[in-house]
């Protein structure tokens, strides 16, 4: 299952990434269209497996915290930027808020405090 996620959601998740984020800010014009509108049926598809997988558990793998759940989430935080079409998909937005409870997770780059 989880081999499944890391080859297809995260991929067309990083796709949309891809199309809406990255593009713009390199300016390499806008997205695909035909790219943008293929990846968003297979990360609906896929976000379908996802919230399959997580109804009762806690993490991907059952109560546990794995590097999976960090591989697989890795473009959720640039999910509004991404436009990921993600309504609908209540297991993976209460996974993901699981996620979003660990400070590391939440701030991964925190800035240094300067010495006083």
């Amino acid at each position: 299952m989880v081999q499944l996620e890391l080859g297809t959601f995260s991929r067309f998740a990083g796709r949309l990434y891809f199309e809406h984020v990255i593009k713009p800010a390199l300016g390499m014009g806008g997205p695909d269209v035909a790219a943008v509108e293929e990846a968003n049926g297979f990360v609906r598809k896929y976000a379908s497996v996802l919230d399959a997988h997580l109804r009762g558990r806690k993490y991907l793998v059952d109560d546990h915290l794995t590097v999976a759940d960090f591989a697989v989430a890795a473009t959720l935080p640039y999910a509004d930027k991404a436009r990921l079409p993600l309504e609908g998909f209540a297991e993976v937005e209460r996974w993901y808020a699981r996620l979003n409870e660990l400070p590391a997770w939440r701030d991964p780059f925190p800035v240094a405090k300067t010495a006083a």
